[in-house]
């Protein structure tokens, strides 16, 4: 079943945002690690992984009905 373009393109878009959110968390996460509060950076390197895990997952479901992710 082929995913029609207007969805494909949000999904994109949304998956854009994702990988832009957990590189901001990563961001963070680096900041607080070099600032010694681990705890801090432990948490945010986990949201990172969790946003950069929602974009897979999308990627993925665009995939299985014939989209493309970019």
């Amino acid at each position: 079943m082929d995913i029609n373009k207007t969805m494909e393109a949000a999904f994109n878009k949304q998956i854009e945002a994702e990988l832009w959110s957990a590189n901001i968390y990563l961001g963070m996460a680096f900041w607080f690690k070099k600032e010694g509060w681990n705890g801090f950076a432990s948490w945010l390197f986990k949201q990172a992984d969790e946003e950069r895990g929602h974009a897979l997952d999308m990627a993925d479901y665009l995939i299985a009905r014939g989209g493309v992710p970019t």
